[in-house]
């Protein structure tokens, strides 16, 4: 899965911000950044603390209402995590390879986060942003915690890892997005997990080689050839910061991967992605 990246100050990332700081959306979400909350079109509010977050499983939901809305954090370099803006690469009116900023984040009965790969296609949260609105979202590495099982057969978290792609100067995830409010926002996309790594997780995020992102961008593309392309070697090493999801307490209003039927939002006004 994936539930936290980071994004360190290479030229190519810093490139990459820069081209999202002259985006009319940022000054958008800035507004919205300053009025110091956001409120979804399902009126469920984002958790955006997430100092220790307790991420969800399929099926194991909690609903979002009642809770304090969140306020938005636009992050341009360092640690990235759910409801977080960031700049992400998706096609703009004309098809053509562009910088946004976006939320991470689909709303719904809680905060869809990740999706996974095998599946987009046919279920209706999804399919519709499979076909064409795909992204991909920059990063230096991924985090994942080692699941450990118990004798009493419950997981417990384990060390934290760093991986990234072993021969490309950035980890290029693959990921959905569409439109709430006017805004855009992603998902990111999972698959199984390299075999390096497997001893962390079963699932990884869907990650490309940088000579496929327009590939991968391009609306009227057939993104299906490319899920059987042999995933980039990845390198991992063990993390200093210890910090991790709780996955014996609950959900904190995350969903990291899901079936639901989330329909797409209007399209707003402004210089969106490709809609």
């Amino acid at each position: 899965m994936c539930c936290r990246y980071w994004a360190d100050d290479s030229p190519e990332i810093r490139e990459i911000v820069e081209e999202m700081n002259r985006a009319p959306l940022l000054g958008r979400w800035k507004g919205v950044a300053e009025a110091g909350n956001r409120t979804s079109l399902a009126g469920k509010c984002r958790d955006a603390a997430l100092e220790d977050p307790r991420v969800a499983t399929t099926g194991n939901r909690t609903s979002l209402a009642g809770k304090c809305r969140a306020p938005v954090k636009i992050v341009i370099s360092g640690e990235v995590r759910p409801t977080n803006v960031v700049p992400v690469l998706a096609p703009d009116r004309f098809g053509r390879r562009a910088v946004f900023p976006m939320q991470w984040g689909y709303s719904g009965r809680s905060l869809l986060i990740n999706a996974r790969s095998e599946t987009a296609a046919t279920k209706p949260t999804f399919r519709e942003d499979w076909r064409r609105h795909r992204c991909i979202v920059p990063a230096s590495w991924y985090f994942e915690w080692e699941h450990i099982c118990r004798e009493d057969g419950k997981k417990r978290v384990g060390s934290k890892y760093k991986i990234w792609a072993k021969d490309e100067s950035v980890t290029w995830l693959c990921g959905l997005y569409r439109l709430e409010g006017g805004l855009p926002v992603f998902v990111v996309l999972t698959r199984e997990t390299a075999e390096e790594i497997r001893f962390l997780h079963d699932r990884m995020p869907l990650i490309l080689s940088g000579e496929r992102i327009d590939d991968w961008l391009r609306p009227e593309g057939d993104p299906e050839k490319l899920l059987h392309e042999k995933c980039p070697p990845v390198a991992f090493a063990k993390e200093t910061d210890r910090a991790s999801p709780n996955l014996e307490q609950g959900t904190f209003g995350i969903t990291v991967e899901s079936a639901g039927s989330q329909e797409n939002a209007d399209c707003g006004a402004g210089a969106a992605p490709h809609h």
